[in-house]
């Protein structure tokens, strides 16, 4: 039987990156605003005061939407995959896990904390949209990459479907 679910998981924009955010469209919008007046002084920066001024207008745009990141995650038989999405526009692959390497998926509570703070990890992917309760961890050995531990929100359906590609590494507390 083969399983196909993906979930896509929108993080939630801190408040630094609120404020981030809305700097960036301020001094854009002034830095904009100045090069297009001195596009209005005749000469011959004119032409190219009016084009950094769509310049900076382009690159704070480009720079606004880099801070919308979702994150895909895609089960497919016993292979998950976590995608990173930045801006609607560019992918990028975080991490490709076979399951069969899983030695452990739990919520991320007080009784896994030792699990989290192992010294012994060597990669540590955070795919959660925010800090919340609903967050599980994955513990995976993989070849080239050594122990590696996974930090994300899955739903119901990747969780049964992981529970059926390896039951006795899942836990539910």
């Amino acid at each position: 039987m083969e399983v196909f679910t993906e979930q896509l998981v929108a993080k939630k924009l801190t408040t630094s990156s609120r404020i981030l955010k809305a700097l960036t469209f301020i001094s854009a919008g002034l830095l904009a605003l100045i090069f297009f007046l001195i596009s209005l002084v005749p000469g011959s920066w004119s032409f190219i005061a009016l084009f950094a001024a769509a310049g900076v207008c382009y690159g704070a745009w480009i720079l606004i939407k880099s801070f919308n990141i979702e994150y895909e995650y895609i089960l497919t038989n016993s292979d998950l995959d976590i995608d990173k999405i930045v801006g609607k526009s560019r992918r990028k692959r975080l991490i490709s896990l076979n399951l069969k390497n899983l030695e452990i998926m739990a919520p991320i509570n007080e009784n896994h904390k030792r699990e989290l703070e192992n010294p012994n990890v060597k990669v540590k992917i955070d795919a959660r949209a925010s800090d919340t309760n609903t967050a599980f961890f994955i513990k995976i050995m993989q070849d080239k990459k050594g122990l590696t531990l996974l930090l994300f929100e899955p739903n119901e359906k990747i969780i049964r479907a992981v529970k059926a590609a390896a039951p006795r590494k899942v836990l539910d507390t």
